[in-house]
């Protein structure tokens, strides 16, 4: 197969903005029991608002600032009007696969743990719908800094030349 012949863009968000609360004392090797999810639904015009600001061709015009460029790779990152929060975009172009195989990769939690050596765990706490639910993520730090869990809710897009991924701690 060349290069050509297959490839596969992959968009991705990511925010440091939480509404999303509860698992503070929880140590990674308990369950989790997380019934403190109420505020989903004040959650979902959220998605549909960073879903419009990804709809966006990324320019310097529309606030979008490109801060990694590499081959096949770039990176962009926005402030949110009226929030501190800033978003960011990740626009890949991957040879000799297809875009539903780099999702898989990246969407399927036991599957990812497999190769992405800092992620330690990795599961969904609540199911939403057929494209989105909340995910419980911890990463391995450096010597001297404390592990980082995560929870997230996420959810993807699929369109013909394109699968976003949408992800909010």
């Amino acid at each position: 197969m060349s290069v050509t012949e297959s490839e596969s863009s992959v968009s991705s968000l990511s925010s440091n903005h939480s509404r999303v609360v509860g698992l503070e004392n929880v140590q990674a090797d308990e369950p989790i029991e997380y019934n403190d999810l109420d505020d989903i639904d004040d959650l979902q015009p959220d998605y549909k608002r960073l879903a419009s600001i990804f709809a966006e061709v990324p320019t310097p015009d529309n606030g979008w600032k490109r801060t990694i460029k590499a081959p096949n790779l770039n990176i962009y990152c926005k402030g949110v009007e009226g929030t501190p929060v800033h978003i960011f975009r990740g626009v890949m172009t991957i040879f000799e696969t297809s875009k539903e195989q780099v999702f898989q990769l990246l969407h399927d939690l036991e599957l990812r743990m497999k190769w992405d050596t800092v992620l330690q765990d990795g599961r969904v706490v609540k199911k939403l719908d057929e494209r989105s639910d909340v995910i419980f993520t911890e990463f391995a730090c450096p010597f001297g800094i404390s592990d980082r869990d995560f929870v997230q809710m996420r959810s993807f897009d699929v369109n013909q030349d394109s699968i976003r991924i949408y992800m909010k701690s």
